[in-house]
Parts: C-alpha cells; sequence; structure tokens
C-alpha cells in the first residue's frame, strides 16, 4: 500500500478522500495507513458525517440514478456503487417509479 503524508492537506481534503475509500470498501484502519492519519480520525469523520447511512440501499438507488443520468453504463454504475449489474438495473427501476408517482402526485395537486 502507498502511503500519503498528509501534513500538507487540509482536513476537508483529507475527509474527502477518505470518504472516496470507504465507498470503494476500504474500512477505517486501512483509510487511515493511507492517508497517514489515526484510525480514530476517520472513524470520528464516520461517525460525524453518517457515512453508514449514506451508504444505505435507497441513497445508493438515487446515486445509481444520477450516475446513469450522466450517461454512464449499468456496468460503469455497478462498478462505481459497488454492486451487481441486475441490482443497478433493479435501483434504476424502482428510482424511475418513484419519480413517476411523485411527478404524478404533483400534477393532480395542481389541478
Amino acid at each position: 500500500m502507498r502511503k500519503c503524508k498528509s501534513t500538507k492537506e487540509s482536513p476537508e481534503v483529507i475527509k474527502g478522500k477518505a470518504y472516496k475509500y470507504y465507498c470503494m470498501g476500504l474500512n477505517s484502519k486501512e483509510i487511515a495507513v493511507l492517508l497517514g492519519v489515526s484510525f480514530r480520525t476517520i472513524q470520528n469523520y464516520m461517525l460525524r458525517d453518517a457515512w453508514k447511512k449514506q451508504r444505505e440501499p435507497g441513497n445508493l438507488k438515487f446515486e445509481a440514478l444520477k450516475l446513469y443520468e450522466l450517461g454512464l453504463t449499468y456496468d460503469q454504475i455497478a462498478q462505481k456503487i459497488r454492486v451487481s449489474r441486475a441490482t443497478v438495473y433493479l435501483y434504476l427501476k424502482q428510482t424511475r417509479q418513484f419519480k413517476e408517482k411523485q411527478e404524478t402526485r404533483k400534477g393532480k395537486n395542481s389541478k
């Protein structure tokens, strides 16, 4: 593993990199080694910003939709959010249905 000394980087930059590593599936100890900070620092970031909650399926569904709208393929999305291609398909299907229901409700309320 490559060690990155963070003495010149701001805490916000470190936190951003740490979150990216977390989304890639690394644990707090691995992230701490990569960034050259204590693992407690990483755990504090995780707790303060509720990283675990951000990785819940509901948030992943909308993340998948956002990536699809940016032009990524199902395979690219699956790799990025670390789920299977079939799961990406289901997430996109569910979020589209959710959005359609929201738009239908808005249309009925405006009449």
